[in-house]
C-alpha cells in the first residue's frame, strides 16, 4: 500500500519506530532498496546490531520512544522478538500463551520529537508504528505541528490477543490533521491533511 503511494518517488525518508529485523518482514526495506534512507528505532540489541550490519545508509538509534525522557523497562521476548514490550502484561501473555519468556532490561526512552529534531530532514515520508502496546506514548511525545510526515502508519491490534487497539491513539493522531486511509487488518494508515492526494 505504502509503494502505491510513494513507489515512483526516488529519494525519500523513514522513521520506522519498532523496526525489527532489517529486512525479513520489514516495512522500510523495500524502500531502502529503492535508494531511500531513514532513522531506524529498535531496542533489541541483536537485531539492533544486525540493522548496523545491513542497512548503513539509515541511522540506527537502539531505545524506547515515548511520551517522555528517561528510561523505562522494555521486556525482550525470547524467539518471538515480534512480542518483546514495555507493557509487563503483554510479555507475560507472552509467557502463558505462547511459552516464550521474557528478559527484562532497562533501556533509555526518547521522544518522537527528540528524534525528529535531532535526524529529521525538512520532509518526512512515512513514520512506522510498532511498538506492540505502547502506540500511544510514541503519538504523544511528538510534535506534530512542527514535524508532519505525509503517511503515518501504526499497528493497530493489540499483542497476542489480537484485539482493536487504536481507540488508545487514533484521536490523538486525528486531532493533528491526520485522516484515516486505510485498514489493512493490521495496521491503521494515515494521511496528512495537506498531503491528502497521496
Amino acid at each position: 500500500h505504502l509503494l502505491r503511494a510513494f513507489g515512483g518517488q526516488q529519494n525519500g525518508f523513514y522513521i520506522d519506530i519498532g523496526a525489527g529485523h532489517p529486512v525479513y518482514d520489514n516495512v522500510s526495506f523495500a524502500f531502502y532498496l529503492r535508494g531511500w534512507r531513514g532513522v531506524t528505532v529498535e531496542p533489541n540489541p541483536w537485531l539492533a546490531q544486525l540493522s548496523e550490519a545491513v542497512r548503513p545508509r539509515d541511522i540506527r538509534i537502539q531505545s524506547l520512544i515515548g511520551a517522555e525522557p528517561g528510561k523505562a523497562i522494555y521486556y525482550l521476548v525470547e524467539d518471538f522478538h515480534g512480542l518483546s514490550t514495555t507493557v509487563e502484561g503483554h510479555a507475560r501473555a507472552a509467557q502463558s500463551e505462547f511459552g516464550k519468556r521474557s528478559q527484562a532490561m532497562t533501556m533509555p526512552v526518547t521522544t518522537l520529537r527528540a528524534l525528529c529534531e535531532q535526524y529529521a530532514p525538512d520532509a518526512i515520508d512515512i513514520l512506522k508504528i510498532d511498538v506492540e502496546g505502547a502506540e500511544r506514548e510514541v503519538v504523544a511525545g511528538g510534535d506534530w505541528r512542527r514535524f508532519r510526515p505525509k503517511v503515518v502508519v501504526a499497528e493497530a491490534l493489540a499483542p497476542v490477543t489480537m484485539a482493536p487497539s487504536w481507540e488508545a491513539w487514533e484521536p490523538l493522531l486525528t486531532a493533528q490533521g491526520y485522516r484515516f486511509a486505510f485498514f489493512d487488518s493490521l495496521n491503521r494508515y494515515y494521511v496528512a491533511e495537506e498531503h491528502a492526494a497521496l
